[in-house]
């Protein structure tokens, strides 16, 4: 450091503002923090508080509910066992509704009481039952404790229902009974019901189980669209009493319509005898019997018959007859057959194969092979060389008008193949 020079000054030096107000501001979230995670806590601990609240509440709703159906089922203080669940189904469905909250409910914590004082087995009109629960939830922070007075905080919840009575009845009630005709069939199923109760009724409540109902006695004739199966059930009633009873509707599908036919037949339809062909079923519409006539005699009441032999010359009817419940349809397909066929083999003599123009005269003479059999449609194409041509099996004498060495072509073909053979000529001047 030279003569003259001051010190360096710190970044923060005891007097340095900046360094006082990060000090403060830590200080102060240190004593803040407590103080948010306590209030976080107390909003956790009345949230779970009010929730428990609900739980004891409900618990004895479906205690009261579950009694006012089985007033009788219930042991005090037991608790809930696959032994005892008959006995005692009001502790079962009240201990059960308890479960999974954050307050805890004993055996010895529900209670019932009737308004007879000992739940009737028989309940009468106006009788009630109710159910009163208690239970004990802890809370996780002391200064909400400190608010209730302790950390283990005590709950309660009741409920009352009316017991379900019979009402009294007195003289001799209708016996509900009908007819349904007819009680099954096929969709569209229209369906006549009729009244036949006995013992006076004096009102009549149908459901026909399709959404159909009616007040009135009768006789209904209900129309079920659909396959299924239906409950009816009438209701009757009178100042005696009331009674019901039921009958199955079933309803089936309806039925397909008839069968399209179809034939499938290979590899071919016609050809020389004889003639192989296998047939097939293509029918749609779920035929369920089929019959064949080959048209030559053979018959078949298989789906897929083996193949057919047409060992004789003529044109022959196939007809598929498919059938189902509904109805039945024919398909038909022609086979032909012709004469045995074989391939030709091209052949012609030419005289004379030296001549003049313009003079010499040259006659070909066919003489192929296998062109002579009726119905295997032989045909003759000649190509004298020099753009002149004939189809006919021995053409006129052929002249030619200038000199040169000339190709004469044969091809003959028939339903088995074809052939095709050549000879040359010579034309002088």
């Amino acid at each position: 450091m030279r003569p003259g020079d001051r010190p360096p000054q710190s970044a923060t030096g005891p007097g340095d503002p900046r360094g006082t107000s990060r000090g403060q501001a830590l200080v102060e979230l240190a004593l803040i923090l407590p103080v948010l995670l306590l209030l976080l806590l107390g909003a956790i601990d009345f949230g779970r508080v009010f929730y428990s609240q609900i739980t004891v509440n409900d618990a004895a709703r479906e205690g009261a509910l579950e009694g006012s159906r089985n007033p009788t089922s219930f042991l005090a203080g037991t608790a809930c066992t696959s032994a005892n669940k008959e006995t005692n189904r009001i502790m079962c469905r009240t201990l059960n509704e308890a479960k999974g909250g954050f307050v805890t409910v004993a055996p010895a914590d529900v209670s019932v009481s009737c308004s007879t004082g000992t739940c009737p087995a028989a309940p009468a009109l106006g009788q009630t039952i109710s159910v009163a629960v208690a239970g004990r939830m802890t809370l996780l922070t002391p200064f909400i404790g400190a608010v209730f007075g302790s950390q283990t905080l005590a709950l309660s919840g009741s409920a009352t229902a009316q017991l379900n009575a019979a009402p009294t009845v007195t003289g001799t009630g209708p016996s509900a009974s009908f007819d349904a005709s007819p009680p099954s069939g096929s969709a569209p199923l229209s369906v006549t019901f009729t009244d036949t109760s006995t013992g006076a009724p004096a009102t009549w409540s149908w459901d026909f189980g399709n959404g159909q109902v009616s007040a009135v006695q009768g006789p209904h004739t209900i129309v079920y669209s659909s396959a299924s199966t239906y409950t009816a059930r009438l209701t009757v009633s009178n100042a005696s009493g009331v009674t019901f009873t039921t009958r199955t509707i079933t309803v089936g599908s309806a039925p397909a319509g008839p069968p399209v036919a179809a034939i499938s037949a290979t590899p071919a339809t016609s050809g020389a005898a004889p003639l192989t062909v296998t047939f097939a079923d293509l029918s749609t519409g779920a035929p369920t019997s089929w019959a064949w006539d080959f048209g030559n005699g053979q018959t078949s009441n298989q789906r897929n018959p083996g193949p057919i032999v047409f060992g004789s010359i003529g044109t022959f009817t196939v007809t598929l007859t498919a059938t189902n419940a509904s109805g039945s349809s024919q398909a038909t397909t022609t086979v032909s057959t012709n004469v045995a066929c074989l391939a030709p083999t091209a052949s012609f003599t030419v005289n004379p194969t030296t001549g003049k123009k313009k003079q010499a005269q040259f006659v070909v003479t066919d003489g192929s092979a296998n062109m002579g059999t009726a119905g295997c449609n032989a045909q003759w194409s000649w190509d004298f060389g020099d753009g002149q041509g004939s189809t006919l099996q021995a053409p006129p004498a052929h002249v030619y008008d200038d000199k040169g060495t000339y190709t004469i072509q044969l091809t003959v073909s028939n339903l088995a193949g074809s052939s095709i053979t050549t000879r040359q000529v010579t034309v002088t001047p």
